[in-house]
Order: C-alpha cells, then structure tokens, then sequence
C-alpha cells in the first residue's frame, strides 16, 4: 500500500508497507500525513520525511488531530493515547476506553458504546467520560452510532428506533463541573490509564 500526493502532475508516494485500517490516517493542515500501519504509527512530512512516531502494543485503529502538533489515538482494544506529531515516542495514555469512537470537535468530543450497550460521551484530552444513556432495560442494544461535527447532537438506532441526543455541552472546567452536577445520570470514571 502507498499513499501518493499529486499536484496535477506525477506525485510523491509514500510507501507504507500495508493499508492503515479505516480511521487510522490522519491529515493536518500543513498537508502532514498521520497514518497507523499495524501497531505503528508514522508521520510523513510535506517535505518527504517520515518519521516512525510511536510502536503501540495493538493496532491502531482510529487517528484524530486534537491540535497542529498532537493526534489521539485509538487501539484496537479501545485503549487511546494522545502522540506528539514531531517528537517520536513522546505518547500520553489516556486514563479511557474509547472502544469505535465517533469524534466531533477536532477530536474534543468522542461517542462510543461501552461493552456493557451504554452509549457514551467523553472529552479524550481531559480523559473524563460520562454516560448518555444506558443500555435499553429491554435489552436493545444501540446501533449506527452518529455524532454531529460541533458535538452537540447525538443519535443512535436502538431496534426499530431512531433516538436522537441534545446535549446541553458546557465550555471550560469550571463549567463543566457545574454541568456534571446537574446531570443526574452522568458519572465520571477515571479507568485504568491505557
């Protein structure tokens, strides 16, 4: 597999080994290619440099820019991590699970079913995460998971219903702690760190 940037003409190729799975190629704003190629991540640079960024111990499944120098990334087992774009193995574990995200926000803002069917929101860089909703007490699960880009909506299929979310985001610590309080179902969890 090879990525290949074209100007209109004959482009530069960027030889990757094998395909990054779905989600895990990333593009930044300078043209930087982010890509997960197995349990590797790797940067290469409009420049034609590339970089070996960070060796994880699962594949990667999901890449996301947080800002112009660091991407979240997701494993296959839905531990995630956020990695500096420009210096290698400089990798923060995130203390949450993000098994399949959906992500809004340029990566602020994740969705994601639990194991256990509850649907979830979670902020990765401040690694809290609070439940939405939990799974239907009839025993429906949630499916076809869809997240706006702003965050704010929400919606899921749970059996022949199409269930649709508004949350009331806050912006900032301080309101987010106001917002946590005054959310009954909402539980803050700080896991095991990735």
């Amino acid at each position: 597999g090879s990525l290949q940037e074209n100007h209109g003409q004959a482009g530069d190729t960027l030889a990757l080994g094998a395909a990054p799975a779905g989600g895990a190629l990333a593009l930044g704003g300078d043209g930087e290619v982010i890509a997960g190629v197995g349990e590797e991540l790797r940067a290469w640079r409009p420049d034609g440099a590339q970089t070996l960024l960070w060796t994880a111990r699962r594949p990667i499944q999901t890449i996301a820019y947080i800002d112009r120098l660091r991407v979240l990334v997701v494993l296959a087992d839905g531990k995630a991590a956020i990695a500096d774009t420009r210096v290698p193995n400089h990798v923060t574990p995130l203390a949450i699970e993000l098994p399949a995200p959906l992500l809004a926000n340029g990566a602020g803002l994740a969705a994601t079913l639990t194991p256990a069917g509850a649907l979830e929101l979670a902020d990765p860089s401040a690694g809290e995460h609070w439940q939405l909703a939990p799974r239907a007490s009839d025993g429906r699960s949630f499916e076809n998971l869809a997240l706006s880009p702003d965050g704010r909506h929400v919606l899921a299929i749970a059996g022949r219903d199409l269930l649709a979310w508004t949350p009331a985001l806050p912006d900032g610590e301080a309101a987010t702690t106001r917002w946590l309080d005054a959310v009954t179902n909402a539980r803050v969890d700080h896991g095991a760190v990735a």
